[in-house]
């Protein structure tokens, strides 16, 4: 079969694959190590794990609600991750998707700056892609509003801002370890804040969540023996071609599964940060060496960094000119096997099953809806190699 990229992974060495399986059926601290590396990584003192970055999000809903019961709005990035929507949906939250600027993926700062006050308990960060959102200056927008801040950094562990890691910079950020994340341990999600009073609140929820059973945690160990050989570029058109699995697809499903962190996840956690650096520096490069050749395109804009961040460009987002010529890029480097991909397949405005759960009986939001018709994402994760770049450049240089 020919080569085909995933679009987005990080390949698992035999030594890291039987060092995590022994370490999570030994059960030797290995989670709480593994939450002390990352304390002391991000220079935070209260680190907690879950199963999935929506978990993590739906207990950090459900923290602050507890310390701020007569508040229920979440303001939203109104393009983001349906886990997003989906979290505040299962917290018994009302959500208001708020418009993003193409050229940054961030928000709209107008459109937040006039959400009204009363009922907002929270705004969500969203660091789409790896690209650092602007927390200090939404900060100060929210705490206006007497509302907290969440920094959502699922897709941005490692990036940073004026030197601060990206999910540090609100009242509480989250990561996502989770398939195709800048640290995956195939699934999980992490929690942090320097508010004790947050802590407190987060540490009550987290005592309702019952254990990963022993059948999770051994489905979880053949996920990551499986993704390991299949995520090959010369084996990955087997999972792909696959529709049942679901590669790629994003859904709405408010009803998610809840517990704590598998000690296969925390295992891989541990054996993984030593190379994250490694692997968001490899993101870099490839990112970097894509955008200096479609630098001055007519046909694709390349949203920007914001000033001072260090981004870890999860995948690279290019923007097309119009629908027509993203379908057409998208359906060459598509049959190139090049693993360029679309990303959320609608604004959050969008999802007709989302919205009984506004707080606003009209919602609209055009940038969002627009950046869904004619958003590319190209790979760059190791297994992109240089020729695979130079292919996606010579396809992309031809419209």
């Amino acid at each position: 079969m020919p080569r085909r990229l995933p679009p987005a992974g990080v390949p698992l060495g035999g030594r890291v694959l039987l060092t995590a399986l022994s370490k999570a059926v030994a059960a030797n601290g290995t989670h709480e190590r593994a939450l002390r590396a990352l304390e002391s990584r991000l220079a935070v003192p209260h680190v907690s794990a879950v199963n999935t970055g929506r978990t993590a999000l739906w207990v950090a809903l459900r923290a602050l609600h507890r310390l701020r019961p007569e508040r229920n709005v979440v303001a939203i990035p109104a393009y983001t991750c349906f886990s997003v929507p989906a979290a505040v949906t299962r917290a018994g939250l009302q959500m208001h998707p708020v418009d993003i600027q193409p050229e940054t993926l961030d928000f709209d700062y107008a459109h937040l700056e006039s959400l009204p006050e009363k009922n907002l308990l929270c705004v969500v960060a969203g660091n789409l892609l790896g690209l650092v959102s602007d927390v200090p200056r939404i900060r100060q927008i929210a705490a206006a509003k007497g509302a907290f801040v969440v920094d959502d950094a699922a897709q941005a562990m490692g990036a940073t801002l004026q030197g601060k890691p990206a999910g540090t910079m609100g009242d509480v950020g989250l990561y996502s370890l989770g398939r195709g994340k800048a640290l995956p341990a195939v699934e999980g999600g992490i929690l942090v804040t320097r508010d004790a009073t947050i802590a407190e609140a987060i540490q009550a929820e987290l005592a309702q969540l019952p254990p990963a059973s022993w059948a999770h945690t051994a489905a979880v160990a053949a996920q990551m023996l499986a993704g390991a050989l299949l995520l090959h570029p010369g084996l990955y058109w087997l999972p792909d071609s696959l529709p049942f699995l679901k590669l790629g697809v994003t859904e709405y499903q408010p009803d998610f599964p809840r517990a704590r962190l598998c000690s296969i996840s925390a295992a891989l956690l541990a054996e993984m940060q030593p190379e994250l650096e490694r692997l968001n520096q490899i993101r870099r490069t490839n990112a970097q060496a894509l955008c200096a050749a479609l630098e001055g395109s007519s046909s694709f804009q390349l949203p920007q960094p914001l000033p001072g961040s260090e981004p870890v460009y999860l995948r690279l987002p290019v923007l097309a000119a119009s629908e027509e010529i993203r379908r057409a890029a998208l359906a060459r480097l598509q049959a190139a096997g090049l693993g360029a991909s679309g990303y959320y397949p609608s604004a959050v405005c969008d999802i007709p099953a989302a919205q009984m759960h506004w707080s606003v009986t009209q919602c609209h939001c055009p940038a969002a809806e627009s950046l869904a018709r004619r958003l590319i994402t190209l790979p760059t994760h190791p297994l992109v190699t240089v020729r695979d770049r130079e292919a996606m450049i010579r396809i992309l240089r031809e419209f």
